[in-house]
């Protein structure tokens, strides 16, 4: 008998403190993610940029400065009442295993949650700024460069 409750204690155990991430980290435990697109922020009226946002109940929202983007975590409720016109789309998420939290594809620290990159239908999520631009470095087209080495072509024809 003490052995069942020990061992129901240790898994008890596991699970919550899987759910005790680093502050920031994806809580989301789902392989899709719903991109929440507008052309307003929500906080200012200024036009949104893609890569400014934050997920929060598996929802991603887009901010225009970091200021608006503290402003929601501060009341996400009351921003995301003011969001106008939005489209709702599907996205996948890449760096899910199944369980959390997500490690970030470079470092394989867990990811933050308003650190990430959108190609196509698919979110990838990052642990810092620098392994972002990393990612979006290496998904650019590469041609041949003078020398043999290869450059960065930055427009996508």
């Amino acid at each position: 008998m003490n052995t069942r409750v020990i061992f129901l204690a240790v898994v008890i155990l596991s699970f919550l403190n899987g759910l005790a991430l680093a502050q920031g980290s994806i809580a989301s435990p789902t392989e899709k993610i719903v991109d929440v697109r507008y052309s307003a922020c929500p906080v200012s009226g200024n036009p949104v940029k893609p890569d400014i946002g934050e997920v929060y109940e598996g929802k991603l929202y887009h901010f225009c400065s970091m200021a608006c983007l503290e402003a929601f975590q501060e009341n996400p409720k009351v921003v995301i009442a003011r969001i106008k016109e939005a489209q709702e789309f599907a996205l996948i998420l890449k760096n899910y295993a199944g369980e959390l939290p997500i490690y970030c594809k470079v470092t394989g620290k867990p990811a933050v949650k308003r650190i990430f990159l959108i190609i196509g239908d698919v979110i990838t999520f990052y642990c810092c700024a620098d392994c972002r631009e990393s990612e979006v470095k290496s998904s650019l087209p590469r041609v041949p460069g003078i020398g043999g080495e290869d450059e960065l072509r930055h427009d996508r024809h």
